[in-house]
């Protein structure tokens, strides 16, 4: 059909004139109110004439679109044929399935028994009656009609995007923690190696985090530019792969080669279940995927350090390669739940990836690189002082990548996302870890009679980081603004009762400072992506995991610093030494914590300025210039 605007141009402001007509296949020339139609319509109405929307109708303008997200194929607001049930349809006599008319008061029926009367629209009884309504409009009123199809398909996608998000996202925490120096004896046995060959061994198990780094950026482009469910199978294939290669190797390159493989795959899994979440445009999801985020970074190394203790502190593994790849039945969980996402597809509501975005996303990739390289090469032989020197640099770096991120049109986000994924990165895993490495030394050493009491306050924490992410749902968008805050306002308390407190002579004590530091982090991070583009949360995500690196380089630095410093001869001076460089990281991480908040509240500023198209008091200058010029030309003129 084809819509014919009436010659007379709206002669009046009667909405009655306000019409267009329509030819029918059957002959009939049906005039139609422009208002019903105003999605094929797109001229204006007179002046002062409201552009409403009757009650009863059901188009397929963009906003009713948004509303009932269903197939495209599920909506047809111009029904083309004439036997469509449609109460949208216009009104006409009543015509059988080849478009003949019909006696009044008869009606057909299609070779499938459905009824094919059109809508006459004048009978209330057929408003209300499901039989005679159009198939895309069941169940819109919840009047008893079928569940439709699309509401099951997206039900069945989100609950595979909430079960990966569950799963995937401990496997990628888990592949980061590099716990072979608790193996050092049975590896080398096993390998024939001698004491000089060990820093390779050690060196070949930590180069997951920097495979990680170098994958983040160019995934997070490929899951924007192409489908995030092949991205994310070709990053479970690297990552069991990876895990596969690190449990059967036999030589120290083949160990090299397991641990990238797991970090290039956790790299690539990490931005695909982000696009996918995205995908799901729920509050919900997201800050599920959030409160995980923070968990699994903070109880990644007290799982890890359960699986394989420190010698004589607990049953040792059967097998050493088991420090490589501590629980590969969670990876394997993950990929289940990465195929329940290929099979239940939802529809997907993002816009496709531009060329700027995809060039901020692939900003961060050159100063990863040179992260990563330098983490490696660090390790042979520079002194501590040299390694604070490269991690003060890296930190700078981020931060500033941070804040230049945040402003831009395709990487910014209203509450500084980018800016509480550094935050992230810096107090979880290079925070947590230490502090479960010193608490297992100290159980161990007082010989404490079931050192897995120590994973009590790490769950804790996790659970925390949890539920402080979901109480974020129902924020408003003044009170997301205040979480952000809020929550860097808790991990800095933390950091003060960490200070404050023996917290590594006590289990309980690590709840002190734990469960503030996983509910703040949560509910930072869970705030921070409220109305963030999934650019926006890909970018922050591309400067998180280079921030758990520069963490890690400067925590070891100074523990390492300490060692040298007091030359400790027994387990009891060096379990003071380690405990000493904490301290002094933990410091350390409170300042930072500071500039954060400070660039954090800086850059959310600048964005909330940027979103204005004037000031008020500049449009209240040009109004007052306006109406001048207008009050000159006036008097002029008589």
């Amino acid at each position: 059909m084809s819509p014919h605007e009436d010659p007379s141009e709206f002669p009046t402001d009667d909405p009655a004139d306000r019409t267009v007509t329509f030819d029918r296949p059957d002959g009939f020339t049906i005039p139609v109110e422009r208002p019903v139609r105003r999605d094929r319509v797109t001229t204006e109405p007179p002046a002062g004439q409201p552009l409403a929307r009757p009650t009863g109708t059901r188009i397929g303008s963009p906003a009713s679109l948004r509303a009932d997200p269903r197939p495209d194929s599920s909506v047809d607001p111009f029904p083309d044929s004439p036997t469509d049930p449609s109460p949208d349809s216009p009104a006409g006599p009543p015509v059988d399935s080849s478009g003949d008319p019909l006696p009044t008061g008869s009606s057909a029926e299609s070779d499938t028994g459905s009824p094919t009367e059109p809508y006459a629209g004048s009978s209330a009884e057929q408003r209300t009656d499901p039989s005679t309504r159009h198939p895309s409009d069941q169940d819109v009123e919840g009047d008893g009609a079928e569940v439709r199809p699309w509401r099951v398909r997206e039900w069945f996608a989100s609950m595979g995007v909430f079960m990966l998000t569950l799963t995937a996202l401990p496997a990628i925490a888990l592949a980061l923690p590099n716990t072979s120096m608790n193996v050092l004896v049975p590896a080398r046995d096993a390998l024939g190696l001698d004491n000089a060959g060990l820093p390779a061994l050690i060196r070949a198990a930590g180069l997951a985090l920097p495979a990680l780094l170098l994958a983040v950026p160019v995934f997070a482009v490929a899951s924007r530019r192409f489908s995030p469910r092949l991205v994310l199978v070709f990053g479970f294939a690297l990552l069991l792969g990876g895990i596969g290669a690190a449990r059967y190797a036999e030589t120290v390159p083949m160990i090299a080669g397991g641990r990238v493989f797991q970090g290039a795959g956790a790299g690539a899994v990490l931005p695909a279940v982000l696009v996918l979440v995205a995908e799901r445009r729920s509050r919900f999801l997201t800050v599920i995927w959030a409160g995980m985020l923070a968990a699994s970074l903070i109880v990644a190394m007290p799982l890890a350090l359960h699986a394989t203790p420190l010698p004589g502190g607990g049953v040792p593994p059967a097998d050493w390669r088991v420090a490589l790849a501590p629980y590969p039945a969670i990876a394997a969980a993950a990929l289940a739940a990465a195929f329940l996402c290929m099979i239940f597809r939802g529809r997907s509501r993002l816009a496709s990836s531009r060329r700027a975005e995809r060039g901020q996303l692939l900003l961060p990739a050159v100063p990863a690189a040179g992260f990563a390289f330098l983490a490696v090469v660090t390790t042979y032989g520079w002194s501590p002082g040299a390694q604070l020197v490269v991690g003060g640099i890296a930190m700078a770096a981020l931060l500033g990548l941070a804040v230049v991120g945040s402003r831009d049109t395709a990487t910014g986000s209203p509450f500084g996302c980018a800016v509480v994924m550094v935050t992230i990165g810096l107090l979880t895993y290079p925070l947590a870890g230490p502090l479960a490495g010193l608490a297992n030394a100290s159980a161990m050493m007082r010989g404490a009679a079931d050192p897995r009491l120590y994973l009590v306050p790490f769950g804790a924490a996790a659970l925390a980081a949890l539920l402080g992410a979901v109480a974020t749902v129902r924020m408003s968008r003044d009170a997301a603004r205040g979480a952000v805050l809020g929550g860097h306002g808790l991990a800095i308390v933390a950091v003060l009762v960490c200070l404050a407190t023996d917290v590594a002579s006590d289990p309980w004590l690590l709840l002190a400072p734990l469960v503030p530091l996983g509910a703040g982090l949560g509910m930072a991070l869970a705030a921070s992506l409220r109305d963030a583009g999934v650019g926006a949360a890909l970018f922050g995500l591309t400067l998180s995991f280079p921030a758990v690196l520069v963490g890690q380089l400067l925590v070891l630095a100074l523990q390492a610093g300490q060692i040298q410093r007091l030359r400790p001869e027994n387990g009891a001076q060096q379990l003071y030494g380690l405990t000493a460089g904490f301290r002094i990281w933990v410091i350390a991480a409170g300042v930072l914590t500071v500039v954060l908040v400070a660039a954090c509240v800086r850059v959310t500023a600048a964005r909330e300025r940027a979103s204005r198209p004037e000031g008020r008091r500049r449009a209240e200058k040009a109004a007052a210039k306006a109406a001048a010029k207008a009050a000159a030309k006036a008097a002029s003129e008589a």
